[in-house]
């Protein structure tokens, strides 16, 4: 069995769809990205970043458009064509619901897009 086919959860591909994200880097200081996501499922998500983030790190996530609010932890970041797909597992009590008209597969979304210092996540 490949290891893809081990998944939990069904991947959906969502062209367009952009993921608010904030969180602590490794020296303390506060991050923040609006990332494409790659795939969402009921318990996660992958997300396309300019940077690394290290594994296990927590992350606050907003997305209107797919009516997310809450908290993940990176579960993997791997370097990808100049840029690192990371692959977030929602924190206990969130999920997502796929709409009807989704795609259950993942494909290549949008372009990283700063979204500069303007959130207060309360991280610290």
């Amino acid at each position: 069995m490949k290891k893809s086919d081990a998944r939990r959860a069904e991947r959906f591909a969502r062209p367009g769809c952009m993921i608010r994200l904030c969180w602590l880097d490794q020296d303390g200081m506060t991050r923040m990205a609006l990332a494409p996501a790659i795939n969402l499922s009921e318990s996660g998500m992958a997300v396309e970043l300019p940077e690394p983030v290290l594994t296990g790190t927590k992350v606050r996530l907003h997305a209107d458009r797919e009516r997310l609010w809450g908290r993940a932890s990176v579960r993997h970041c791997r370097p990808q064509s100049g840029r690192y797909m990371v692959g977030l597992q929602f924190e206990e009590g969130m999920r997502w619901e796929a709409p009807v008209q989704s795609r259950p597969e993942p494909v290549h979304a949008g372009v990283m897009v700063d979204a500069g210092p303007t959130w207060d996540w309360g991280f610290r």
